[in-house]
């Protein structure tokens, strides 16, 4: 508060217009009346008449009279366009006439002064309390009596300081006397709007307005330390039991106290930084977007967001509701979406959306708040068993945050409920408490169901183990057992093996023995015809390795190793094609092994030829079914 220069000269004694409810009359008494005061011989006729026209002027001008109310609008009220006049110029110049009025022209005139003569009829003066419309960036002037000065105040929504609110100044009424208030009103901030704005002041006793606000502070305070005290609490229980219910419900909480101080306009107090823009409506009424309502929307969008996850975890919807659960989650996407988005328009100064908006706003927040409660009875409808607890703890407060919702969607701008939130708050806080110790008493009845089935499980794992054991000592034999078995394979397999070799070298020596009597016997024929005396003896030794090429001994043999290496295929052959001969029962052994048509034609000393045309008969007559491939 700063002071003005004195009014009058220190060597004049001004003389004050003294009015009662039934007369006017004169004192030697300073009273208020103006800016200019003499003294005056009341038994001058002279005097007498000038005195009574100059009370004639006074009473002619805009007058508000005073009344018993805690609260007066003052309707009558004078402007004076400025013209970069000082206040020592407004108090001395006669030529400047303020004009009774309603409208300011912020692209006309960026600064109107603003003249308010309140008359007090009582005896007793009182200190009251102005609260101004608008209030961006005003300084009042006012005369104080007992410093006997001009005082000023700077008060605005432009104007830095920690104050609670921004639009209201005190300043003393002397009783008995005319009081006259000037505001010198600062508009350059609305210049970019061609509507008119339309002011409005309204007078308040001070001892109301510090009733109010030591309510508000009381009730801020306590609020604030009842959730603090719960919430310590419950983060000592978050901590222990890791449940994201005491997490969202802590959310709430501190949602709830920012909501609290943002409506109560706490952070004009401790954040002198405000981040104002100012809006004019088409009305002509004037709007601010700040910090202390964008924490507040903040607040809100917080505490509906946590409230929301709160009961979709509290509930287990997901499991128990799923399609309730969808539309929870996506009204609440749909919600933080729309508050973001016109809460980041707003505050950044682009477009003023709030007056627009909140009204919308408000109607989905209780959309939201609806839904829920419809969730939690139909949990509760479902036989889910926290559901009792959730709608016992949750009902009222869900309630009060409804009713906060529909006053302001019938008010976005009004007055704020300062019991409503509080009342909200703390039963939300008390009931939900109590809710959460009955879910921990729930968890507690899940965690000895849940220790009851561990020891279920526990007893079937140990007989799982006991028929582990068993099984291992099984499937030990069985390795045993599979070891042993491959042992004989492999002494299997080497005799295989061995009569393979076997096989092949006794094929290999008829193959051999087989040519060397073909040499003998074309050399034996050779010799017949050098030697045609000796021809019938060498006949008898032609005939001799005749028969021993075709010995069935070399084919038993020959018969015992094959079916060592391939057991039962003669019986097969036999089963399938009875009609074989021993020739050709011979030929499919050959066929069997592979054996080339020149092995073949060795062994049964013919030409290759003959070996494919038997070959050719021998698969005609077995219908195809003669394996073997005896390339050349």
């Amino acid at each position: 508060m700063n002071k003005i220069h004195e009014p009058f000269p220190a060597n004049k004694n001004p003389v004050f217009c003294k009015v009662s409810s039934r007369k006017i009359f004169y004192s030697k008494k300073p009273l208020t009346f103006g800016a200019t005061s003499i003294f005056m011989n009341v038994k001058n006729p002279f005097l007498f008449c000038l005195l009574f026209c100059l009370s004639a002027v006074c009473i002619s001008q805009p007058v508000n009279i005073l009344n018993d109310s805690t609260r007066q609008r003052l309707r009558q009220f004078a402007l004076l366009p400025d013209k970069q006049y000082s206040f020592e110029q407004i108090l001395a110049d006669s030529s400047l006439v303020f004009t009774p009025g309603n409208k300011m022209e912020p692209r006309i005139n960026s600064v109107y002064w603003v003249k308010i003569v309140i008359d007090n009829p009582s005896q007793y003066g009182g200190k009251y309390t102005l609260i101004q419309h608008p209030a961006i960036n005003n300084t009042v002037y006012y005369y104080d009596q007992d410093a006997r000065k001009w005082s000023a105040a700077h008060i605005g929504a432009l104007v830095p300081g920690k104050v609670r609110e921004y639009r209201q100044s005190a300043f003393m009424l002397q009783g008995a006397a005319r009081n006259i208030v000037y505001i010198r009103a600062d508009i350059h901030a609305l210049g970019k709007f061609s509507y008119a704005l339309y002011p409005g002041f309204t007078l308040e006793k001070e001892s109301s307005t510090r009733q109010r606000d030591q309510l508000i502070w009381i009730l801020f305070i306590a609020t604030v330390l009842i959730v603090l005290l719960f919430l310590a609490y419950n983060a000592m229980v978050y901590y222990e039991v890791r449940d994201r219910s005491y997490l969202y419900y802590m959310l709430v909480q501190l949602g709830g106290i920012v909501y609290i101080a943002g409506t109560f306009n706490i952070f004009f107090y401790i954040l002198p930084w405000r981040n104002m823009h100012v809006w004019l409506s088409p009305g002509g009424n004037v709007y601010h977007t700040h910090l202390n309502m964008f924490l507040w929307r903040l607040s809100t969008l917080t505490i509906l967001t946590s409230y929301t996850q709160l009961t979709r975890c509290y509930l287990q919807t997901r499991t128990w509701l799923p399609r309730m659960d969808q539309l929870l989650k996506w009204s609440l996407i749909f919600l933080i979406v729309f508050e973001l988005v016109h809460n980041i328009i707003s505050f950044s100064g682009l477009a003023f959306l709030e007056l627009f908006v909140l009204p919308y706003s408000n109607v989905f927040f209780a959309a939201l708040i609806l839904l829920i409660l419809v969730t939690a009875f139909r949990a509760r409808s479902k036989g889910v068993y926290a559901a009792k607890y959730f709608l016992w703890a949750n009902v009222a407060s869900l309630v009060f945050m409804m009713a906060l919702a529909i006053v302001y969607f019938k008010s976005p701008q009004g007055t704020r409920n300062i019991w409503l939130p509080c009342i909200a708050i703390i039963m939300q806080a008390l009931m939900f408490a109590m809710a959460l110790v009955a879910r921990l008493r729930l968890v507690r009845k899940e965690l000895a169901d849940k220790q009851n089935e561990t020891d279920r499980l526990k007893t079937e794992i140990e007989q799982l183990a006991v028929q582990q054991t068993q099984l291992s000592g099984e499937y030990d034999k069985t390795l045993s057992e599979i070891a042993h078995e491959k042992n004989r394979s492999e002494v299997l397999e080497q005799k295989l093996q061995t009569r393979q070799r076997e096989l092949a070298s006794a094929t290999l020596y008829m193959t051999q023995k087989n040519e060397l009597l073909a040499q003998l016997k074309s050399q034996i024929n050779d010799l017949g015809r050098l030697l045609p005396h000796g021809s019938k003896a060498l006949k008898g030794i032609e005939a001799n390795l005749q028969h021993n090429q075709f010995l069935d001994a070399d084919w038993d043999k020959f018969k015992l190793h094959f079916e060592q290496v391939h057991p039962q295929f003669f019986e097969e052959l036999k089963r399938k094609h009875p009609g074989l001969t021993q020739y050709e029962v011979r030929l499919c052994a050959y066929f069997h092994m592979n054996l080339s048509t020149k092995e073949i034609a060795g062994l049964l000393n013919i030409d290759p030829a003959s070996v494919r045309r038997a070959k050719t008969r021998l698969n005609k007559k077995m219908n195809g079914a003669l394996s073997g491939n005896n390339e050349e």
